[in-house]
């Protein structure tokens, strides 16, 4: 029999199967089952030596956007131009075995992680102890009814110190469909009335426009994120599966929820997607995305040999004979007389 708990109000509800007893539910007080409470870690004096370097990756269209964005996170924000997809050739990238991707991609899903992967070289190349690498279109998440919080001088610090802490390689500020359902709390912070957030693993944090990582990491997802074998924010998904079986020694991955950062998929028309991008998915949607995932990374065999070496099985996928072609130039139409 397995035991759910749900705090309301000043208590905590138990609920058991129907199937075990109709109507078998009790209630306790506060003061008793403690041993169920999540960790609970108060922020107290801050000791973060580091510092926290804020990155975005944008084309320049979205350069507005990305004003208010760091206006309302009054820090400085380092601008990252991202990679015109129409100056790649996916054909030539599958070739040279720059891409061993297990189906034939776009070149603007390579553009957009060559363009992550410049942001986290600019952060290896500052003096920023920590990064949180943004897209153009994050904005803070509309469940913060203050959200001047996440741009005070400390709670990123607090987030960076935590994360060092529990050595996390990868953590998602603003994971999109995820399997919530599956999250299994690692601490809880809670600073009165100002924020209330949790670390959690989860099994499928999907969406990369927020994460951090410490220069260690940078280093290490440098490394195993090229050639490219995935979509970009897949990649630390099956690193972190892969090395469960070690305890995540290798690659950590973790997620903050209630996330911090969301994106504009609706104000801004140039995007690609046009829908709610909700933290926590569908069940359907993410038990599938979450399967998929594991799938992967089984039927690759990956794995991590130490923590240097990321090993697991390469696809010579053949694509359409169009990949290979080299673009042909397009012809102006004549002016008619």
């Amino acid at each position: 029999v397995q035991w759910y708990w749900r705090k309301r109000g000043g208590m905590r509800v138990c609920l058991v199967p129907l199937l075990v007893a109709l109507g078998a539910c009790a209630i306790w007080e506060d003061n008793t089952q403690t041993q169920l409470q999540p960790k609970i870690n108060s922020t107290g004096p801050l000791e973060f030596k580091g510092k926290v370097g804020l990155f975005v990756v944008t084309m320049g269209t979205r350069e507005e956007h990305v004003q208010k964005f760091e206006k309302v996170m009054d820090r400085k924000i380092h601008r990252v131009s991202g990679v015109d997809a129409k100056t790649l050739h996916q054909g030539h990238l599958y070739k040279d075995k720059e891409v061993i991707m297990h189906y034939c991609t776009p070149t603007k899903t390579i553009a957009l992680a060559m363009a992550h992967r410049n942001a986290i070289q600019a952060f290896l190349d500052s003096d920023y102890s920590h990064a949180v690498i943004f897209e153009d279109d994050v904005m803070i998440s509309h469940k913060w009814k203050r959200p001047y919080f996440i741009s005070s001088d400390s709670v990123l610090e607090v987030i960076a110190q935590q994360s060092d802490e529990l050595g996390v390689d990868w953590l998602n500020l603003g994971r999109c469909v995820d399997k919530c359902l599956a999250d299994r709390t690692v601490t809880t912070f809670i600073d009165h009335d100002v924020y209330n957030f949790e670390f959690v693993d989860s099994t499928n944090p999907m969406c990369a426009h927020s994460y951090m990582m410490n220069k260690a990491s940078a280093k290490k997802i440098m490394k195993h994120t090229w050639p490219m074998w995935n979509v970009w924010d897949v990649m630390p998904i099956m690193m972190h599966v892969a090395d469960r079986g070690q305890g995540n020694k290798n690659f950590k991955l973790l997620s903050i929820t209630p996330r911090l950062f969301e994106q504009d998929r609706w104000k801004l028309k140039d995007g690609i997607h046009h829908d709610d991008n909700l933290e926590c998915g569908p069940w359907k949607q993410s038990f599938r995305y979450s399967y998929e995932s594991e799938k992967m990374v089984f039927d690759r065999e990956m794995k991590f040999a130490n923590v240097s070496e990321l090993m697991f099985k390469h696809y010579s996928k053949k694509c359409p004979k169009a990949y290979y072609e080299e673009p042909k130039p397009k012809l102006k139409k004549k002016k008619k007389d």
